[in-house]
């Protein structure tokens, strides 16, 4: 039979023991919950500096595409004519119509862009503030939003009377028309292609960091 102090004793480092073991799992457990919740974080960032980087991406195409100096027949056949119209409103109204379902391309692509900032700021802890990014974007946007739809509306109304745009409508239209009208090489796009390329390297960054 072992002494009382003894079995005591081996009681006391027994319970010792369990404890010391019950707290190496708690530290490790903790340490890989804190890994996972790393990893997990990091893979959600990745994941949405790609979504974010082909958005803007897509949005710089469609806006290039947008601004094409010509529109083509099947992208207007779709369109209702109008009983009244003469063939200078209807080349008119097929290319407002072209146009408009171009944009609307824009249009989807932009709200998407605004839907993955608000995800961005919980992604990434607000260290980047995507929607500081994509205003410019926005920007760009509704320009040339508000361009094609004064532009075509006020040629179809001046063409729906035979007339065409006085003196008084001429400068302004010029300053539409030159929103309305481009190429990949002017500075409407290369203003949007650098905003879409800011946008993405500084995604990148904070992935990164």
């Amino acid at each position: 039979m072992f002494q009382p102090w003894f079995v005591e004793l081996i009681s006391v480092i027994s319970d010792i023991c369990v404890g010391l073991s019950a707290l190496i799992v708690a530290i490790a457990a903790a340490l890989g919950l804190s890994q996972w919740r790393s990893e997990l974080k990091g893979k959600a960032q990745l994941e949405m500096a790609r979504r974010l980087t082909l958005l803007a991406y897509t949005f710089r195409d469609q806006y290039i595409s947008a601004r094409s100096m010509f529109t083509f027949p099947q992208e207007s056949i779709d369109r209702e004519k109008l009983p009244s119209e003469e063939q200078k409103e209807t080349n008119y109204r097929n290319e407002y119509f072209a146009r408009r379902n171009r944009v609307r391309l824009l249009q989807d692509t932009m709200r998407e862009l605004i839907q993955a900032a608000w995800e961005a700021d919980v992604v990434f802890d607000r260290n980047v503030n995507v929607e500081d990014l994509i205003e410019p974007l926005g920007k760009s946007f509704d320009e040339l939003f508000d361009a094609v739809g004064t532009y075509f509306s006020r040629h179809i109304e001046r063409t729906s009377k035979g007339a065409s745009p006085d003196e008084y409508d001429s400068p302004w239209l010029k300053e539409h028309r030159e929103i309305v009208y481009g190429h990949a090489e002017d500075k409407h796009a290369k203003a949007v292609t650098a905003r879409a390329k800011y946008l993405v390297e500084t995604i990148k960054s904070a992935v990164k960091s």
